[in-house]
């Protein structure tokens, strides 16, 4: 694909095949696999809100309410169930694989090399593991692609756009970015790095030497001259735009949280919680979690050093002397490059070390090394490229035969918590261990307020068993463990609390599972009292333990709550074991490998963790 010749003689059929192929063998696994812990606490949100809830006032959400509120439209649309939000997902990301080919023949690509590049996209998204998937991080690509596109269509139009126009071009391009921020607002980096890109690149034309227009294709009427002045107004112009967009997004937000009665507590959050939340996030940022993180993303993560060889390389002028490339493919690189550049600074810089946030910035690696692979003649770039896609297509654990069994499973169902514990990529939770704790609750009559799921592993249970939470704090245990300095307001919300029973799950605190016998078997227990020694007394292991399944424990409320449980010393990171061949069966050494930061959610919004295997050991003894 040397050339444009060249890749009109590439046959489409052969990409849309394998894509078919793709589909047909990964979608039915995609959509039964089970949902994370953030889209269940969304999920949950969205239920608070149709019940006549208040966000923020009924449960702690460190996050704007955009997610809730395409969690309120989906389940709208599609109705309940994980299979539903799965094709909600589908949907976002088929919308995510439309832009990327439109951005590439707009850099010159073919219709088999758009094609091809989707087919990489697909297979990057569908072969990793379930804490990727309907995720705002990998939905935010939707509007901010979609502003990319706009913004280079726009720039096509050149001069012959009036101002009145260029104000509404803009306009829509802001309406889109601050759709994005509402989802989180770290989408503001890339965007103002195509709009700053975009602007360079018009202050800045190509030259004749390096911006040679294929026959047919015209150059817009102002490219010999754009006079100072005239760029500093059309850049107004296009600001304004922006802003105008985004702040009509934005004020409509807001009216909607002041008339539904959350705007106070979403500023006491953002005053009080959140501060303590971001510095939590930061002190995670660990080698021992981020090369792990790598591991389970090998070998996709290795494209991010051929991009960054392409930023560095020539991200302002990416073909010097090249009779190949003309202005308008310029423009398209260069823009893909700047939000690709926006986005790995935001998710590095700014985020935490979890991999829903992370997979954006690989979607639109795929997309750079494909787009400038393609357009320019880079042999080295081209072949690493292929290199990195072939060894992720027989790494990949969709292949493998224990996952392929459950293909005809999946295709017809019923889909039982067995089966969606051997497509989860990882241990935690166990969802047969889940029900079982379930039929017990059931058979003590919990209703309404009744039971407090303390990790957040568990946060699907309010749902599935219809119950609501007992406190704001939804995620009990990250909330304690990270958001100390609050104790006192956590405490007396659980003494208020109408709770009967309590579910923890002893490994978040530092109990190794070999010491679980002591606790008795699986099934009734007699009053048994589990204190792990790396936490002070209280709340909730003070109370009996009635129930064991597997690491999980029903605590019976028996008399008033007077302290919280608080770890005496920072507890190591945390780190799920790997699972064994008969809960999994189908995972790849990456994936078994370090999963630390996969064990749970925090906070709605990243897994600070709760599967921990730590030292602690543990003293039983019987209540009296």
């Amino acid at each position: 694909m040397a050339s444009s010749h060249s890749q009109d003689r590439c046959n489409p059929w052969l990409p849309l095949l394998a894509g078919l192929l793709l589909a047909a063998v990964a979608l039915p696994l995609f959509v039964r696999m089970p949902l994370t812990n953030d889209a269940e606490m969304y999920d949950l949100q969205a239920d608070l809100v149709r019940r006549g809830g208040v966000l923020y006032r009924d449960a702690l959400e460190p996050n704007l309410p955009g997610v809730v509120w395409v969690h309120l439209a989906a389940r709208s649309l599609l109705g309940p169930g994980s299979e539903a939000l799965k094709v909600f997902d589908l949907a976002v990301f088929a919308g995510i694989l439309a832009l990327a080919a439109r951005l590439v023949v707009l850099a010159g690509g073919s219709l088999a090399a758009a094609l091809w590049t989707t087919v990489g996209l697909a297979g990057f998204y569908w072969s990793q593991s379930e804490w990727i998937h309907c995720q705002r991080d990998v939905w935010l690509l939707l509007p901010a692609l979609g502003a990319v596109t706009w913004r280079i269509e726009a720039f096509h139009a050149g001069r012959a756009l009036s101002h009145a126009r260029r104000l509404g071009a803009a306009t829509l391009e802001g309406v889109l970015w601050g759709c994005g921020v509402w989802l989180k607002p770290h989408v503001v980096l890339p965007a103002a790095g195509v709009w700053l890109a975009s602007q360079l690149l018009q202050a800045h034309p190509a030259s004749d030497s390096d911006s040679a227009e294929a026959p047919g294709e015209a150059l817009p009427p102002d490219h010999a001259l754009r006079p100072f002045r005239q760029q500093v107004v059309r850049s107004l112009w296009e600001f304004g735009g922006l802003f105008l967009g985004a702040g009509a997004v934005g004020a409509l937000g807001i009216a909607w949280m002041v008339r539904s009665g959350c705007w106070p507590h979403f500023v006491d959050t953002a005053w009080h919680w959140n501060p303590d939340y971001f510095a939590a996030g930061k002190a995670h940022w660990t080698w021992d979690r981020f090369v792990p993180m790598v591991l389970r993303f090998f070998p996709w993560f290795g494209l991010h050093v051929v991009a960054l060889a392409i930023l560095a390389g020539g991200l302002w002028r990416p073909a010097a002397g090249s009779t190949t490339i003309t202005p308008s493919r310029r423009a398209v690189l260069t823009l893909i490059a700047a939000c690709y550049g926006g986005w790995l600074i935001q998710s590095f810089g700014l985020q935490h070390l979890f991999d829903y946030i992370h997979a954006p910035a690989i979607l639109l690696a795929i997309l750079l090394v494909s787009a400038w692979s393609l357009a320019l003649p880079l042999p080295l770039i081209r072949l690493a490229g292929m290199g990195i896609a072939l060894l992720a297509w027989w790494w990949s654990p969709m292949w493998q035969p224990a996952r392929l069994k459950l293909w005809s499973v999946c295709l017809r169902g019923p889909v039982t918590p067995a089966v969606r514990d051997r497509l989860s990529h990882f241990r935690n939770p166990n969802r047969r261990d889940l029900e079982r704790i379930a039929e017990f609750l059931r058979g003590q009559n919990v209703s309404e307020r009744e039971v407090c799921f303390y990790n957040s592993d568990f946060v699907g249970m309010y749902r599935q068993m219809g119950l609501l939470p007992p406190t704001r704090y939804v995620y009990f245990y990250e909330t304690v463990r990270f958001l100390p300095t609050h104790k006192d307001e956590i405490l007396q919300a659980v003494r208020a609390a109408p709770h009967r029973f309590v579910v923890t799950d002893v490994l978040s605190a530092g109990i190794r599972a070999d010491r679980m016998e002591r606790l008795g078997p699986n099934g009734p227990l007699a009053d048994v009292t589990a204190q792990p020694r790396g936490w002070t007394a209280g709340y909730p292991w003070s109370f009996p333990a009635v129930y064991r399944a597997g690491t999980y424990l029903v605590h019976r409320i028996d008399g008033p709550v007077t302290e919280l449980s608080l770890p005496k010393t920072e507890l190591p990171p945390p780190r799920t074991p790997a699972a064994s061949p008969e809960t999994t069966g189908n995972r790849s050494l990456t994936q078994h490998l370090g999963t630390s930061s996969l064990g749970t959610s925090s906070l709605g919004t990243s897994s600070l963790g709760t599967s921990s295997l730590g030292t602690s050991s543990l003293g039983t003894s019987s209540a009296p």
